[in-house]
């Protein structure tokens, strides 16, 4: 796991607007329990890239495991009206079902 998050950093270095990169560190470093670098890289994807729809919906998981239910509430709340505009009705769903468990 730790190589491929290093290879993944090196990558970023080279390419620090590469989203799905920066999805990829984020979701290595969740997986890690790392949640300050995850909470980080999708940040820094969503200011790049704010249609970035898997980015909301996992910062959103994670910051519901973390029973920070409110800002967890406001990236499902975004993450939603970015994948309805975007036609993507089953992210949508998957939120609104994450939401409501809120």
């Amino acid at each position: 796991m730790q190589n491929r998050l290093e290879a993944l950093l090196k990558f970023h270095v080279q390419d620090p607007t590469d989203v799905f990169n920066m999805y990829a560190i984020g979701l290595e470093y969740f997986s890690q329990k790392n949640y300050s670098n995850a909470e980080k890289y999708f940040k820094l994807l969503l200011e790049i890239d704010k249609n970035y729809i898997p980015a909301y919906m996992q910062c959103g998981i994670m910051k519901s495991n973390l029973r920070q239910v409110e800002e967890a509430k406001e990236l499902f709340t975004i993450g939603i009206a970015k994948a309805k505009e975007q036609k993507d009705f089953h992210s949508a769903q998957e939120m609104e079902e994450l939401l409501n468990e809120l």
